[in-house]
């Protein structure tokens, strides 16, 4: 957490930029909105080309001490069933 926490970690949002499931969530999309025109011009990439998928904290971050899905990691990580 020390490692890669913000004031931000522990906020909850869902759903597309200004249409979240829940409230409350003005200043997350104000981030992601700034991150996505960062990453175009950083790539130099046009916006009606390109379209920028940001993961402010996916869950993902679990995934650095190898958790299974069931055990608090995330589908980013992948999931192995006995099937798959």
């Amino acid at each position: 957490m020390e490692a890669v926490g913000s004031c931000l970690t522990n906020k909850y949002f869902e759903g597309l930029l200004r249409k979240r499931y829940y409230g409350g969530n003005e200043y997350i999309d104000e981030l992601k909105m700034l991150c996505q025109k960062r990453a175009l011009a950083a790539f130099h990439l046009d916006e009606k080309k390109w379209g920028i998928n940001v993961q402010s904290l996916p869950g993902s971050l679990a995934n650095f001490e190898d958790l299974d899905l069931p055990h608090g990691g995330h589908l980013s990580h992948g999931f192995m069933t006995p099937k798959r």
